[in-house]
């Protein structure tokens, strides 16, 4: 995660829903976010498409390790959808987790 960290600070990443990037501060930064394994591959399936776009599905899995085959194939989940929806949904998947996220950032 943290070489994503890196590569989205040097392309400058647009965030195209109003509470995206709040919202991804909120996640990182607050006390773990309460959820079933099933909904934190389909955040980070989000996450990635809300970020980078589409995945290449050929991408070597480092290590050839399961659960980054799994969450590899969560992001080609979502391949076709735009970075707006994908950052929608994202966000909406945390305002229904925690529903008063915004006031506990202080962004409201």
């Amino acid at each position: 995660m943290r070489a994503l960290s890196v590569f989205v600070a040097v392309i400058g990443l647009a965030y195209g829903h109003p509470d995206f990037k709040a919202c991804c501060d909120f996640v990182k930064g607050s006390q773990p976010v309460k959820m079933k394994d099933e909904t934190k591959l389909k955040v980070y399936g989000l996450f990635k498409q809300g970020t980078l776009g589409d995945c290449d599905p050929n991408v070597d899995v480092k290590g050839g390790s399961k659960l980054g085959k799994i969450m590899l194939d969560e992001w080609c989940k979502n391949a076709g959808k735009s970075v707006e929806d994908a950052q929608a949904q994202y966000v909406a998947i945390i305002d229904t987790l925690v529903p008063d996220w915004r006031q506990l950032a202080r962004i409201a």
